[in-house]
């Protein structure tokens, strides 16, 4: 049973991490070195600063909804570890983990 638990809590955290890690993630596609592109901005690399130019990738409707899916994400991701937690040490032994079970589904 401890190792389940132990397998359950470290299943909510590697969860966890990956969605925050993936929402946060600066360059998704690269192309040439020259053209990046992520979740919230598109830069392109000017040879005459050095320097990336950056422009919010927020004009496409479908990718402000994907932007809030991931947030949203992060969000339940969260709370059902959150949750897990207490329930863990709140609930008796014979307690069900519902509510963080169908948060962690929704993430």
């Amino acid at each position: 049973m401890a190792f389940l638990l132990m397998f359950v809590t470290l299943l909510h955290l590697i969860t966890l991490a990956m969605v925050f890690i993936a929402t946060m993630e600066k360059s998704w596609w690269t192309w040439d070195n020259v053209d990046r592109a992520d979740l919230w901005h598109n830069c392109i690399y000017n040879n005459n600063t050095d320097t990336l130019m950056c422009t919010s990738a927020s004009e496409n409707d479908w990718l402000q909804s994907v932007q809030a899916l991931m947030v949203l994400s992060v969000i339940l991701s969260s709370l059902s570890f959150i949750v897990f937690i207490w329930q863990l040490f709140t609930t008796s032994r014979k307690g069900l983990f519902y509510f963080s079970g169908l948060s962690q589904i929704f993430a």
